[in-house]
């Protein structure tokens, strides 16, 4: 299978309170087409902001990171937004779903961005909401649904603009066993099915089993740990 996520050498650094926190410590990482990685590891030991610079919402501070032949950090920023919302959906653990905006609107997001009349859009939207269990509250406000419900918009909104690489940060986090399989299954199928890649970030033990492959991370770096599911 073809490489489509290559990160060599990224090393990003915070400064908080006068002090330099390193996050990541020089990371090399990859992933293929049609490939599920899962990424483990302890909170603070720089999985979410691995995510981060694979998805080009945050440059590292050295290294390079190449999506699909894009090296991110030769293009400008207006170029790597439009990369962005092209080839990458985003499932947040936070959801970030706008409150105003129907679940409809709030999945349609992504393929006005892109270009997409409003029409189509919803419909599209519509449909996505439908293959997530969610047909009967596409006029809802996100207020209106459980956590685990407004989860499966998030999913629904990362999907719809059937993205290239799709980034996943504790995806079933607000989800029960059963919808959390059934969620896992409609993501790896997608890949599959569309050699897409998928990397996940999660503590969820309960979904391991839908993994390619398994990174561990630890202390801002690839520990040895590296294992096939």
């Amino acid at each position: 299978m073809a490489k489509t996520v290559i990160v060599s050498k990224a090393k990003k650094t915070f400064f908080q309170g006068g002090e330099e926190t390193y996050v990541l410590r020089g990371v090399d990482f990859s992933a293929d087409s049609g490939e599920l990685v899962m990424i483990v590891g302890p909170s603070g030991s720089g999985k979410t902001t691995l995510l981060s610079v694979i998805a080009g919402t945050l440059r590292c501070d050295s290294g390079s990171i190449n999506i699909f032949g894009e090296t991110l950090s030769n293009l400008p920023e207006d170029k790597v937004t439009a990369f962005r919302c092209s080839s990458v959906g985003f499932i947040f653990q936070q959801f970030h779903l706008i409150p105003t905006l129907t679940c409809a609107e709030n999945v349609s997001i992504p393929l006005l961005l892109n270009g997409w009349k409003r029409k189509p859009a919803l419909e599209q939207a519509k449909a996505m909401l439908a293959e997530v269990g969610l047909a009967e509250k596409i006029n809802f406000p996100p207020k209106k649904l459980s956590g685990g419900q407004q989860q499966r918009v998030a999913i629904a909104r990362a999907l719809v603009h059937n993205p290239k690489l799709i980034i996943c940060d504790e995806p079933t986090s607000a989800l029960d066993a059963d919808t959390g399989s059934k969620i896992m299954e409609m993501i790896r199928a997608h890949a599959k099915a569309s050699d897409r890649t998928v990397i996940v970030v999660t503590h969820d033990s309960r979904i391991f089993r839908f993994a390619d492959r398994m990174v561990e991370m630890s202390d801002g770096q690839i520990s040895q740990m590296v294992s096939h599911v």
